[in-house]
């Protein structure tokens, strides 16, 4: 699992920007070597429920994310906000 850091530039509660951590579960699959196949990379569309931290109010949002052949994504979870300092 990584984290990943997304940022919501528009929030329908305050109009404010927002940052958030995410947790990203990925799948490898491995390849056999010697065979090489080009890379098939691909975004994945996923809406995830995000809570604004001005007024304490839910609001969904839909995002992209990266997705390669060999690192399929099988789930994500918002953790929280992200620090604005990193």
């Amino acid at each position: 699992m990584g984290i990943e850091t997304i940022r919501i530039e528009h929030c329908p509660h305050c109009r404010g920007s927002h940052s958030y951590k995410l947790e990203v579960e990925r799948t490898i699959i491995i390849k056999v070597l010697g065979v090489k196949k080009r890379e098939q990379s691909s975004t994945v569309k996923t809406t995830q429920r995000f809570i604004c931290p001005l007024k304490n109010e839910p609001y969904q949002a839909s995002l992209n994310l990266h997705d390669t052949s060999s690192d399929r994504i099988r789930a994500v979870t918002v953790i929280g906000l992200a620090d604005e300092r990193e």
